[in-house]
């Protein structure tokens, strides 16, 4: 059996339906038989849509799809942020060691009777 997406609008109808239905004295399952949907159906739309009006159930489905798109934008730029930071704890570590290398050098260019640099200190 084909699977069918049914509108927030059109769940709602259903629900209002299911309604009437049990106020003529049917049970669950009798009523879900009659709008052509399971119990479970009929139970998932009850606890999501129960007691929403159609413009709300639009707006809840608009809301849900806008923080399904900035729960995504989220989780991209914290990982840019992270990829960031790693480039720049990289960047720091290089130019320390450039730093301590040209410090090195400095101090073993002074005369060596002051500083005690031979010449292959450098190298180290």
């Amino acid at each position: 059996m084909p699977t069918i997406r049914h509108t927030p609008e059109q769940i709602i109808a259903k629900l209002r339906e299911a309604e009437v239905h049990l106020s003529q004295g049917l049970t669950i399952p009798q009523a879900s038989k009659k709008l052509g949907v399971s119990e479970q159906t009929y139970y998932k739309w009850r606890k999501e849509y129960g007691g929403v009006r159609t413009g709300q159930a639009k707006r809840l489905k608009d809301l849900e799809k806008e923080n399904a798109r900035l729960k995504k934008l989220l989780a991209e730029a914290e990982l840019d942020k992270a990829i960031l930071k790693e480039d720049a704890s990289v960047l720091l570590r290089s130019l320390s060691l450039q730093f301590l290398v040209i410090m090195n050098s400095l101090h073993c260019s002074q005369p060596k009777a002051r500083t005690g640099c031979q010449p292959n200190d450098a190298g180290r």
